[in-house]
This record gives C-alpha cells, structure tokens and sequence, in this order.
C-alpha cells in the first residue's frame, strides 16, 4: 500500500467514525437500528458484551449453555466453546466490554473502507457512503457482532496466501460460529489435486475433531438457536426462508409477475457472465480480489440459504466491491458496473424498508414492503451464485486435478 492511500484510508476512516459516532451517541439511527434494551438503558455492543459475559460466568463454573445469569437478559449461550475462553475477563471487564470493541470496529472501519478505494474521491465518498451508513453495516457496529471479526478474517485469508494461516483462521472461525466452515472452497485455488486433498482434509478432521468433543454443547445450542433467532416475516431478516415465507404476503398474479421478472433477470446475468473471461475465471487467478470475491460470495449464499441470518450478515456483499472496481474497466462487457449498481440499490432499498417498518410510517404496507425486500434479497445473490457456479464449472473443466 502506498503512503498516500494509507492516509486516504485513515482519514476516511476517522471521518466515518465520527459521523457512526454521532449517529449512535445521538440515537439518531434508532429504531431504525433495532436497539438492545433493558431498564430503558440502551445496550450498545450487546453481541459482543454477551460473549464477554457469558465468558466471565464460564469462568464460575456456570454451563452457560443451561444457565447463563452473567449476562443481561440472561440469555443461553450459541457459540462454539472456543469462545469462553477469553482470559482474565472478571479483572478486565471494562477493557472487554467498551475498548476492545471499539478497538474491532476501527479496524473493520478501516477494512471495510479499503474495499472502495478509487482515485476519484467523489465516487468513492458516494460509494462508500451507500454502504457504510447503511442499516446492516450501522448494526453490525452498534452490537459489535463476532460477524465484523470474520470479515476482517476473510480479508487476511484473501490478503495473505500463507496455507497454514488459512488452515489456522478457517478451523479457528468454524469452532466459534460454525457457518465459515464454507471458507474451506479457498483451496480450490491450489491447483494440485494432492494438496488440495491434504489441507482440505487436514482442515476438516481438525474442525470436526473439535465439533465431537463438543457434542454436547452443539445439542445445546441447537435447542437454544430457536431463542434469538430473527423472525423469517421480519425486514430484519435475510435468508431463502424470507423471501418463501413472504410470498403468503402476496397475491398470485405478483408473484407470477416476480417469477416472469426473475427469469429474464437471470438469462440477462447468464449472458454478461458468459462473455465476461473475468467472471466466468474466477478460480483461474489466485489473486486478491479474486480470492475476495469467492470467500465473500461463498459465505453469503452458504448463509443465506442454509440459515436464518440477521441483517446484518448483508456486510459480506462489501468483500465483492474490490473485484468489481478492479474489473470496472478492465472487462469486454459492463457485467462489474451492473453487479455495481445492483449493490448500491440494494443496500439503498434495504435501509430505507426497514426505516419505515421499524418506524411503523405505513403500517398497512409493511407486509409487502417486506415481500420487496426480501425480493430484493434473491435477485442481488442470483447473478453472485450464477457467477460462482460458472467459475466452478470452468475451473473444473480446464483443471483435470491429477
């Protein structure tokens, strides 16, 4: 990185700061961001303060998977074990529960910001903008969640081509929140068959090593999972089950109107993807953009139809924007600007829903409003799942793995 970027990057990340700041310390974004609350004091990093309790009563002798009274609502705990582990937390309290998220959200900041970087400081204050104040990213930072470590992790994995340190941070993040377990399809970047079997291997006897000395505790989480889990109906939501639940919201004539709309949605991306070299050979270039891209795409359709996510997981979408701007002008077609914009208007769409349902300004409309965003939802992860599965099919077509 050059000097002059990295002053670029630090300023934009104090001015983002200050303005995240402001917008929380004046609770201007609530309730538009849904605030933790309890004896009408606002609880902010909650989802990283829960982890922080739930280690100090771990640290009592409490199976804080049955009984958790540490924490404020006294909520049962749904991580991996790994997780409890935090060292000296009833002597450091403070430092856990204020500074050191604070200390997380700076580097996010600062991650998150790099994935913008243009020349033209005007395009990227503007892009920057639509995702940084947008509603996942504002509570992502707001509850401090284990989520904005995991794309930081995702950065090094894709910054960094060390294998042992993938190993280290896929195996680390998998036994602590279960879902980066899909971090595994890095190594399809290895091109030898055989050392591809021997870290995917080494990997995952690791992780499910770790995952049976836990059965026990994975039982618990998964009757407690049902607990905290966001409502599938919810704008707070994203996940196939959202978009399959709302469709109760809409008559039939819309929704065959959406399907019609989808299809020649899809055939439209199928033919940019296509005659685009850069899309289609995803898996072709180990380099970090590319690698960006799959870990961030991988993870965000892995979670999006496997589980019932917060909003707030939308912020893997950002590991895209490095791979779009860099084939902006480097492609044989505009699939980049409109991945681009698709993005924008998403992020866009998102915030300005849940404004108006959490602010109830057209309760009348909140069902189908929720039926848009979810729409929104499948049509912006269509033409990323499209893009990897074609990647894959070419990676396998050109590599015969001997």
């Amino acid at each position: 990185m050059n000097y002059k970027k990295y002053i670029f990057l630090t300023t934009f990340t104090c001015l983002f700061g200050i303005a995240i700041f402001f917008l929380i310390s004046s609770k201007v974004v609530y309730p538009t961001i849904w605030p933790v609350i309890k004896n009408n004091t606002i609880l902010l990093f909650h989802d990283w303060s829960y982890v922080v309790n739930s280690s100090l009563c771990f640290e009592k002798g409490y199976d804080v998977y049955l009984n958790n009274p540490c924490e404020k609502f006294s909520a049962k705990f749904i991580y991996g074990k790994i997780l409890l582990y935090l060292p000296f937390v009833e002597n450091n309290l403070k430092f856990y529960s204020i500074y050191l998220p604070i200390i997380f959200n700076v580097f996010f900041l600062y991650v998150c910001l790099s994935f913008f970087y243009v020349e033209n400081k005007i395009s990227y204050l503007i892009i920057s903008s639509i995702f940084i104040l947008s509603v996942p990213f504002l509570l992502v930072v707001e509850r401090a969640n284990i989520d904005i470590l995991i794309v930081m992790i995702i950065f090094f994995i894709a910054k960094f081509k060390n294998i042992y340190l993938n190993v280290f941070f896929i195996i680390l993040t998998s036994i602590s929140k279960f879902y980066p377990i899909c971090l595994n399809i890095i190594f399809f970047f290895n091109k030898s068959f055989k050392n591809f079997l021997k870290y995917f291997l080494l990997t995952n006897i690791i992780i499910f090593t770790f995952l049976f000395f836990q059965k026990e505790s994975l039982i618990k989480i998964f009757e407690n999972k049902s607990l905290i889990t966001v409502s599938s109906t919810s704008a707070y939501n994203f996940s196939f089950s959202g978009i399959l639940k709302s469709l109760n919201d809409v008559n039939g004539f819309i929704i065959l109107f959406c399907i019609l709309i989808f299809i020649l949605f899809i055939f439209f991306f199928i033919k940019k993807i296509l005659s685009n070299n850069n899309a289609s050979d995803l898996l072709d270039s180990d380099i970090y953009e590319n690698r960006l891209f799959i870990l961030s795409s991988t993870t965000l359709i892995f979670c999006y139809f496997v589980f019932t996510n917060w909003i707030y997981r939308e912020i893997f979408f950002l590991g895209l924007i490095p791979w779009i701007i860099k084939n902006n002008n480097n492609s044989n077609n505009n699939l980049p600007s409109l991945l681009l914009v698709l993005l924008c208007l998403k992020f866009i769409l998102t915030t300005l829903i849940v404004y108006i349902d959490l602010n109830n300004l057209f309760p009348n409309f909140e069902p189908k409003l929720r039926f848009i965003k979810h729409s929104v939802d499948f049509f912006t992860l269509s033409p990323i799942l499209t893009i990897i599965i074609f990647s894959m099919l070419n990676f396998f077509k050109k590599n015969t793995y001997s």
